[in-house]
């Protein structure tokens, strides 16, 4: 296209004064206002120096639950050192007596805020994957799909934490989890076993990533899926990624566990006309419970590629992933130079770090070596989990399911047996271990008679 021999005239980054000028403003008119926009409004959103630190002041008041008077307003910003920049500008003097409330709600000067900050991420987006792509860098790809869902996602910048930021941060989540505490509500995301649940702290955690491992036909498919089950019973989100059944298979398991109808009688369509009936009311409850399954992915990018996806969609409160020998890092399989060990680890990590960054627990099965049936006392340790240290390593809570000798017996006569769950790894937590009651014909976990309990014996 020609220019006519001139320059083109350069396009400046994307910012809107006027909009962050509004925002402040309905601010200091309405302080309470503050809680319309608090939780998707972020100081790091703004691009004008003095309206990034005079709203960080405004949210850090709230935060401390004071009101954002100006008096107030002017000791948060002397403990933040930042009092001379703003007073000398007058810009609480300029926010007070503006007009700008009068003309749009602060939501509208919100919004306007975050498109702009959006629209600033995506040109760094495109301008580091340029860069990267002529640098011919190997990670460019990984970057570009985990960046790009950070902007989708609105996390995609996080300011370095001070102390004050990160000690205020704590303590708000500390007075939630006491609040939590005295109204007798979970801190964590119920697994639908209360020992389970006192064990592990409230429940499963978010930003946490969990390993069960057991020795194959030794339930940690089953269990996984009770769970799974009793996590979306509570209007909850979960996503299952099954790399052994298909949905098929895992929609029976369910059936059988809601219904008690016998998975054999289910597979041979050998069903009386009332359990006919209660199939059917079952599988309509079922419908309306947020759990989505993928049978297909294989792939680690695949399987951290849906995740994104699903998560963006609507929050996700437990991944499941059945299990982790399973995965591949590519369609080709194993590198030459990289040993299965070495994979696994990478596998892990980015696991880990997927569950941080999207702040959700991802419950990862995995196998134990088949060296655990030669030795005399076969209770499982870390170092039995099959293929490499990094899943003990890596993980924030390892746990285990054995079966004693005594209960390998009832399990081969086809009756109802008891299972321990052994918290071996717990970041912050206690390790312990806690009896639960395996159906073999439903595959369903329930809660044990008392005299089932009993002092760990590993």
């Amino acid at each position: 296209m020609s220019t006519n021999g001139k320059k083109p005239t350069p396009v400046p980054i994307p910012g809107n004064e006027e909009a962050e000028f509004g925002v402040l403003s309905c601010l200091i008119a309405n302080p309470r206002t503050i809680t319309k926009v608090v939780e998707t409004l972020k100081p790091e959103h703004f691009q004008t120096g003095n309206y990034v630190i005079l709203y960080e002041a405004i949210t850090n008041l709230y935060k401390r639950g004071k009101v954002a008077t100006q008096p107030n307003i002017r000791d948060e910003l002397r403990r933040m050192n930042q009092f001379d920049g703003i007073h000398e500008s007058d810009l609480l003097g300029k926010l007070e007596h503006s007009i700008a409330p009068l003309a749009n709600p602060i939501t509208e000067y919100a919004e306007t805020v975050r498109r702009t900050s959006t629209f600033r991420s995506v040109i760094s987006f495109c301008q580091t994957s340029a860069d990267m792509a002529y640098h011919q860098d190997e990670q460019t790809l990984a970057w570009m799909q985990e960046s790009l869902m950070r902007i989708v996602l609105g996390t995609d910048t996080k300011p370095v934490s001070t102390m004050k930021t990160a000690v205020d941060h704590y303590l708000e989540q500390f007075s939630e989890r006491q609040e939590n505490f005295k109204s007798g509500k979970s801190n964590g995301i119920p697994t639908g076993f209360v020992s389970l649940n006192r064990l592990l702290g409230g429940g499963f955690k978010r930003s946490r990533l969990y390993n069960l491992s057991a020795r194959p036909s030794d339930g940690k498919t089953s269990i996984a899926l009770n769970l799974a089950l009793n996590v979306v019973k509570q209007t909850m989100h979960c996503l299952v990624f099954s790399l052994e059944m298909d949905e098929e298979e895992l929609i029976q398991r369910f059936l059988s566990m809601e219904t008690g109808i016998n998975q054999v009688f289910l597979d041979n369509g050998d069903v009386t006309q009332e359990q006919e009936r209660q199939l059917y009311e079952q599988a309509r409850q079922l419908r309306a419970l947020d759990l989505k399954i993928d049978d297909r992915a294989y792939l680690l990018s695949e399987i951290l590629s849906k995740i994104r996806q699903v998560h963006a969609q609507k929050r996700l409160d437990l991944v499941v992933i059945d299990y982790l020998q399973l995965v591949e890092m590519t369609t080709e399989g194993r590198g030459r130079t990289e040993t299965r060990t070495e994979e696994i680890g990478k596998l892990t990590k980015n696991l880990k770090r997927l569950a941080r960054e999207l702040k959700i627990p991802i419950l990862l099965l995995s196998q134990l070596n088949r060296d655990i049936e030669k030795r005399s006392n076969p209770v499982p340790q870390l170092s039995d989990i099959n293929e490499s240290d990094h899943i003990a390593q890596d993980s924030d809570v390892v746990m285990f399911l054995y079966i004693d000798e005594l209960e390998k017996e009832k399990r081969n006569e086809g009756k109802a047996y008891k299972i321990d769950v052994i918290v071996r790894k717990q970041r912050n937590g206690p390790v312990g271990q806690i009896p639960l009651v395996f159906q073999p014909q439903l595959t369903k976990f329930i809660a044990p008679a008392p005299e089932y309990y009993h002092e760990p014996n590993a």
